[in-house]
């Protein structure tokens, strides 16, 4: 078997970077040849490797006409089929689909609603996977996939024991619309650790303009943002909406918004939930992005590692494994478990959830040290075997293997 790689005009790092190049490598030392090619619609007999976005339906037609075998890495923020070719009838046409994010193994989801006065409430979301019968006859055919998302740096952590942690949650990461409800929740709860953060200044680009126009003004230029200083500043278009959130009308809109939005949030909610000082909340939202070595330093001292992206997303992203590797249980939305993944991972053997109402919010961060321990250790042996890096490679050599395995079944050489 030759695996012949098409990785341009579109790159995408991470699939360039940590699949491509280390899969030559490994191929290169278990004498597997691998090569180049130039032009998509050229290529003919081949087993061709390439990146969805580069891929359209007219392509996918010429690649199968040629007699070529389409092996395609799907890599986005989500479960959905990436760009033209995912909405597409020639998706049937692909041979094999890894996808770095589970497989959706049902055709709706719970997702997390809110009205005007803050009440939270669940329901069921139908999975929109673009043309999303065609992805799911992709799955029924085994056509798909799931591969894990290993970050980008890796070192070893210290495993503290039960009794040295902080028994309450750890909540990092952008200030995506329901991770922020998460960690408001959990602050009610007291269940909150200070050193949570959201780095929000960095996504200034996403903001409207007039809160882009105010943080290029003094008053902000420590990186502190206090609920004082924005009190000057009350007429901004962003805090004239209202806090209803509606997958239909807004899914991603809210995503990493303007702080002045979510400041007006944090208020209300206190309003409403009570249980916190806003000093939290401001601690939290004037963070910054801080150096791998923070696993060593915070995330290995706690609990809980506590997450929630918005729906059919990628549920177990780097963090996911960063939590592992820190032997720090996962608490994530109960709707993880609708998705497929690989390694297999299964709630209360490999994390923790929660309902997306938060109705048991709780009851599921007070875990036993026989239950912490249990979900540690399991989920820690998968990242020993699939996600932590050995020798000179950026994955595990275990998790190149399995690529290459599958592809050689689905082309029917093994």
């Amino acid at each position: 078997m030759t695996l012949s790689f098409y990785d341009k005009p579109i790159k995408n790092d991470y699939f360039t970077l940590m699949y491509r190049a280390e899969l030559c490598k490994y191929c290169k030392r278990i004498g597997i040849q691998t090569n180049e090619i130039d032009d998509l619609m050229t290529v003919q007999n081949a087993t061709v490797l390439t990146l969805g976005e580069n891929l359209t339906p007219e392509v996918i037609v010429r690649i199968k006409e040629n007699d070529n075998f389409l092996v395609v890495f799907d890599i986005n923020d989500n479960s959905v089929l990436t760009g033209t070719y995912g909405f597409s009838d020639e998706v049937l046409l692909i041979d094999l689909i890894f996808k770095i994010s589970g497989t959706q193994k049902t055709q709706e989801s719970y997702e997390m609603h809110i009205d005007d006065d803050l009440n939270y409430t669940r329901k069921k979301q139908i999975f929109q996977g673009g043309n999303w019968g065609k992805y799911f006859d992709m799955v029924a055919a085994n056509k798909v996939r799931s591969l894990p998302y290993p970050p980008w740096d890796l070192t070893d952590v210290e495993n503290i024991s039960w009794s040295e942690r902080n028994k309450l949650a750890l909540v990092r990461g952008g200030h995506h619309y329901q991770r922020v409800h998460l960690f408001l929740h959990l602050l009610s709860l007291g269940m909150l650790d200070g050193n949570s953060l959201f780095p929000a200044r960095e996504y200034a680009f996403q903001f409207c303009n007039d809160c882009k126009n105010i943080f290029k003004k003094n008053d902000f230029q420590d990186g502190k943002v206090t609920f004082e200083r924005l009190r000057k500043y009350p007429n901004m278009s962003c805090r004239l909406k209202n806090w209803k959130y509606d997958f239909n009308t807004n899914c991603g809109w809210w995503n990493n918004s303007c702080i002045s939005r979510y400041y007006d949030l944090a208020e209300l909610f206190r309003n409403k939930h009570g249980g916190f000082d806003l000093t939290a909340v401001e601690c939290a939202f004037s963070g910054a992005f801080t150096s791998n070595s923070w696993r060593n330093k915070i995330l290995n001292r706690y609990l809980l590692f506590a997450d929630f992206k918005w729906i059919f997303s990628i549920y177990a992203p780097p963090r996911f494994w960063e939590g592992a590797e820190a032997h720090t249980v996962n608490l994530v939305p109960e709707r993880m478990n609708d998705q497929e993944f690989f390694p297999v991972i299964q709630e209360d053997v490999h994390y923790v959830t929660f309902k997306e109402d938060f109705s048991n919010l709780k009851e599921v961060c007070s875990i036993s040290q026989e239950k912490f321990e249990f979900v540690t250790h399991n989920c820690f042996e998968l990242y020993k075997k699939w996600i932590q890096k050995k020798e000179d490679y950026r994955v595990s050599p275990s998790l190149l293997a399995h690529i290459l395995q599958e592809i050689e079944q689905a082309n029917g050489i093994l």
